[in-house]
């Protein structure tokens, strides 16, 4: 289980150079929400990812960490074996 603590990112920059390398996701990699489903999809690798820290990611970064949330939750539903779960 991959726990990722929302909490800890003071940017979307951040989180997103985290995400590539503690996924190790391609150099290629967009740093988007949209980039990462794509990545995620193409590789088809079921991941599970206990999320928390959303509240406070969305009070400092404008809703960015539900729109994370959702994200992963389209992921989930193409990739077989994926988990994706979420709390404070």
């Amino acid at each position: 289980m991959f726990e990722l603590d929302l909490s800890r990112f003071a940017s979307r920059r951040e989180l997103h150079e985290y995400l590539k390398e503690t996924w190790e996701l391609p150099e290629y990699y967009g740093a988007t929400l949209d980039a990462l489903y794509d990545v995620l999809t193409e590789r088809a690798q079921p991941l599970r990812i206990r999320i928390s820290g959303l509240s406070d990611m969305d009070e400092r970064l404008d809703g960015y960490g539900t729109r994370l949330l959702r994200t992963l939750l389209d992921v989930q539903k193409v990739i077989e074996g994926m988990l994706v779960e979420a709390g404070e």
